[in-house]
C-alpha cells in the first residue's frame, strides 16, 4: 500500500471487526461475506473522497486519512468509524450488531513506510482490543518498547521452556470458615536469566498471540498434575489445585485429549483438577464454551469462571453455564471496608451464587478485616496475601504439613492463617 507523501502529515488507520469469527461460525460464511461488504461500504460513506479505504485480508481493513485538517480531524474520522460499524445492519432479515477496534499511526512522526506504519497502526490496534474493543487507540512508544519486548519474548520463550526456565508457584485457597488449606492455584512465572522473575502479565500475551500457549499450557497442565500427584500422596485429606486456561487454549481442538492423556499419565484423580477460564472468554462464544465445558466437567474436572464481575457482570447467563465454582475478582474486595458499593456488589455476587449451588472463591483478601466481612456473606473460600502469597512447592508442603507455619519457615513467603476464636 503506498503511503501519502512524507512531506505532508497523514494518518493510518487499522482496524478489525470484534468477534467476526463467531458470526462466521454461528451464521455462516455468506452472512460473514455479506457483512464484509456492508462494512465496506459504511467506510467509504464515512470517509472523504481524498481518503483511501482498503481491505487487508479477512476481516481488517486499512485507511489512509490525507491531508489532515486540524488537530481533531482525526479524532473526529475514528470516532465516526466505530459509530458507523457499531450501528445495526441488516442481512437476509436477520440483524447483526458488531463493532470495531481501531490503531492509528502517523506520518511521518511514527514511521515513513507502509510497512512501518502498518506495523504500529497493528500494535495501537491490539490495544484497543485489550482495552475492552470498540475504541481507537493512537501508536506511542511505549507501544514500540512492547513491540521490542514482544519479539524478545517471542524468540526467547521455546528456549526458555526446552531449557527449564518456567516454574510454578502455589498460592493457597483457604477454607473461611475452618481455616484450612482447600486448594492451590497453579502460577507460571518465568525465571529468566538477565530479567529475573516474570510476571505471567507480560509473557502470556505474547504466548497466546504466537500460539506458544498451546505448548506453554500444556507443560504447565502437566507439571501441575504431576505437583498435585506428589502432593496428595503424602497428606491425608486430598487437595484441589486449579490451573488457568486462556483463551487460545481453551479453543484449541487437541484440550480434551491433551486433559485426558495427563490424567492418565500422572494418575491424578479428575477430582483433584480445577481449570479456571475468565468471563470475557466464554462470552466470545457461549455456545462453543459450553460445550467444551460439559465435556470437561464430564472427565471429573471442577470448572470456575475467574475474575467475575469485571466484564459482562451478568448473572442472566449464569445459569445456563455448567460451571462449579465463581471465583469473585480481586478488584471488588480491595476497597473492602471503604467503598459500600463494592461490599454491595459482592455481596449481591455470593448471594446469587449460592442460589445457584455454586463455591463462591474471593481473590485478593489482605486484611482480616476484609476476611471477616467475606465470611459473615458466607462466602466459602479465601485467597490472598493474608493467608499466602504464591510459593514454591517445598514451601507449600512445609505450610500443609507444620500447622501455623511462620515466615521463616517459608522464607518469608508465608503469611500464616489467623483465626479467630
Amino acid at each position: 500500500m503506498d503511503v501519502a507523501n512524507p512531506e505532508d502529515p497523514a494518518v493510518v488507520m487499522l482496524l478489525d471487526l470484534d468477534y467476526f469469527k463467531t458470526i462466521n461460525d454461528t451464521q455462516g460464511h455468506n452472512v460473514g461475506d455479506q457483512l464484509l461488504i456492508q462494512v465496506a461500504q459504511r467506510l467509504v460513506d464515512t470517509l472523504h473522497d481524498d481518503d483511501v479505504a482498503a481491505r487487508l485480508g479477512g476481516d481488517e481493513f486499512a485507511i489512509i486519512v490525507h491531508p489532515i485538517k486540524d488537530a481533531n480531524h482525526i479524532d473526529k474520522v475514528a470516532r465516526k468509524i466505530l459509530n458507523a460499524i457499531s450501528q445495526p445492519f441488516l442481512i437476509n432479515g436477520l440483524e447483526l450488531q458488531i463493532s470495531t477496534s481501531l490503531g492509528m499511526a502517523c506520518l511521518p512522526k511514527d514511521g515513513n513506510s507502509s510497512e512501518t506504519l502498518l506495523k504500529h497502526a497493528d500494535l495501537a490496534m491490539y490495544q484497543a482490543k485489550e482495552m475492552g474493543r470498540n475504541q481507537y487507540r493512537s501508536f506511542t512508544e511505549s507501544l514500540h518498547d512492547q513491540l521490542q519486548t514482544y519479539l524478545q519474548f517471542s524468540r526467547e520463550m521455546p528456549k526458555a521452556l526446552e531449557a527449564d526456565h518456567f516454574c510454578l508457584l502455589y498460592q493457597p485457597q483457604v477454607d473461611l470458615s475452618t481455616g484450612s488449606i482447600v486448594s492451590v492455584e497453579a502460577l507460571i512465572r518465568w525465571e529468566h536469566s538477565e530479567l529475573g522473575l516474570v510476571s505471567p502479565n507480560e509473557f502470556i500475551p505474547v504466548a497466546e498471540e504466537t500460539g506458544f500457549i498451546v505448548t506453554l499450557g500444556r507443560w504447565v497442565f502437566a507439571t501441575a498434575c504431576e505437583m498435585i500427584h506428589r502432593l496428595n500422596s503424602r497428606t491425608e485429606t486430598p487437595i484441589r489445585i486449579a490451573i488457568n486456561l486462556s483463551s487460545r487454549q481453551f479453543r484449541d481442538p487437541g484440550l480434551l485429549d491433551m486433559v485426558r492423556d495427563i490424567i492418565e499419565e500422572y494418575q491424578v484423580d479428575p477430582g483433584w483438577i480445577e481449570v479456571e477460564i475468565t468471563e470475557s472468554l466464554l462470552m466470545q462464544d457461549i455456545s462453543s464454551a459450553i460445550e467444551t465445558l460439559t465435556e470437561l466437567q464430564a472427565l471429573g474436572l471442577t470448572i470456575a469462571i475467574d475474575d467475575f464481575g469485571i466484564g459482562y457482570s451478568s448473572f442472566n447467563y449464569l445459569k445456563t453455564l455448567p460451571i462449579n465454582v465463581l471465583k469473585v475478582d480481586r478488584e471488588f474486595i480491595k476497597d473492602i471496608p471503604n467503598h459500600q458499593d463494592d461490599m454491595e456488589i459482592t455481596a449481591a455476587i455470593i448471594s446469587m451464587a449460592h442460589r445457584l449451588n455454586l463455591t463462591v472463591v474471593a481473590e485478593g483478601i489482605e486484611t482480616d478485616v476484609q476476611r471477616r466481612f467475606l465470611e459473615e456473606q458466607r462466602c466459602n473460600v479465601g485467597q490472598g496475601y493474608l493467608f499466602s502469597r504464591p510459593v514454591t512447592y517445598e514451601n507449600l508442603v512445609s505450610l500443609l504439613e507444620v500447622p501455623g507455619a511462620t515466615q521463616e519457615s517459608a522464607k518469608g513467603s508465608i503469611i500464616p492463617v489467623i483465626k479467630e476464636s
